[in-house]
C-alpha cells in the first residue's frame, strides 16, 4: 500500500462523523445501520493498520529470506516466511485488483490474514 494519505484522512473523517451520528438521540431509527457502517469503517482501518505493519516487516525480511545461504541455515524460518510471502502476495494481488475499500473489506478474512 502506498499513497493512502487521502484514504486515511477520509476514513478518519467518516469514523468521526459516524460516531457523532451514533451519539445523537435522532439515530435511534437508523441505529442498526449506523453500527454496521461503523463496523465496516473500523474493519477497513484495521486492514490498513495491519497491512502497513506487515508490509514494513515484509520489506525488511524479504531480502534476507531469499538468500540461499539463509535458507540452508534457517530452513524452518525460511519455509514459514515463504508461506507468509505467498499469502501476502495473493492478498495484495486481490487488493490491487479490487481498489475499493468497501469491496476490500468484504474479502473473507482479509484482516485476519494480514
Amino acid at each position: 500500500l502506498r499513497g493512502i494519505d487521502e484514504i486515511q484522512t477520509v476514513l478518519d473523517d467518516h469514523i468521526s462523523k459516524t460516531q457523532a451520528i451514533r451519539s445523537s438521540p435522532f439515530c435511534k431509527p437508523f441505529e442498526e445501520e449506523v453500527h454496521k457502517w461503523e463496523a465496516t469503517l473500523m474493519y477497513i482501518q484495521d486492514f490498513i493498520d495491519q497491512t502497513i505493519a506487515l508490509q514494513r516487516s515484509w520489506m525488511s525480511l524479504e531480502p534476507i529470506f531469499v538468500s540461499d545461504d539463509i535458507k540452508r541455515q534457517l530452513p524452518q524460518e525460511s519455509e514459514n516466511f515463504a508461506r507468509i510471502d505467498q499469502n501476502f502476495r495473493l492478498r495484495m494481488g486481490q487488493v490491487d485488483k479490487t481498489r475499493n475499500c468497501i469491496k476490500i473489506s468484504q474479502i473473507e478474512n482479509i484482516v485476519e490474514d494480514m
